[in-house]
């Protein structure tokens, strides 16, 4: 995302990640650099996974103006392959206005955390007869706190919990 007081006409950069607890899906334009109705060409970039880098995102517009204001301009989509935390960081960038000028700019860092994976809990409803219970909700509580994403029985009274971030009673 970005904030700029310039005209920008184009745009390229490379993400770094980390690939033990990161992996890129897909890299998507986003919408800033034609945001007023100017039609937009962008790079394939190249995501690899096995040293967690992503280069050339990149887009440029077809006039001969650039926009300037706040928007998007790419959208990365990745997917916890660990636990931990992985710091995002742009570099190798170029931002350029329409004379072809470049634009000072400044980034940040960004970070990820992973969490650990999260528990489920199933199991069987009957009553006293031993017959299974269908339709019977099912809660997990903490300190009589509900935990994770309640459950129905089936038709054999079989639940799953889902979602269990900490330990229940």
């Amino acid at each position: 995302e970005t904030s700029i007081s310039e005209p920008l006409h184009d745009f390229i950069f490379d993400l770094t990640f980390d690939p033990t607890v990161l992996q890129a899906v897909s890299v998507d334009s986003g919408p800033f650099l034609g945001s007023d109705g100017q039609p937009i060409t962008c790079e394939t970039p190249q995501i690899d996974n096995a040293v967690g880098s992503i280069t050339g995102i990149a887009c440029k517009r077809e006039g001969a103006d650039g926009v300037s204001g706040e928007g998007i301009l790419a959208q990365i989509t990745f997917e916890a392959i660990g636990i931990g935390e992985s710091v995002l960081r742009i570099e190798n960038t170029s931002f350029s206005s329409a004379d072809g000028s470049l634009i000072e700019l400044s980034t940040r860092e960004g970070s990820i955390t992973v969490f650990g994976p999260h528990g489920t809990i199933t199991g069987r409803v009957t009553n006293s007869r031993g017959n299974p219970v269908s339709g019977a909700k099912v809660t997990a509580l903490k300190d009589n706190v509900p935990v994770g994403i309640a459950g129905t029985t089936d038709g054999n009274g079989n639940y799953i919990i889902e979602n269990i971030t900490e330990a229940g009673s």
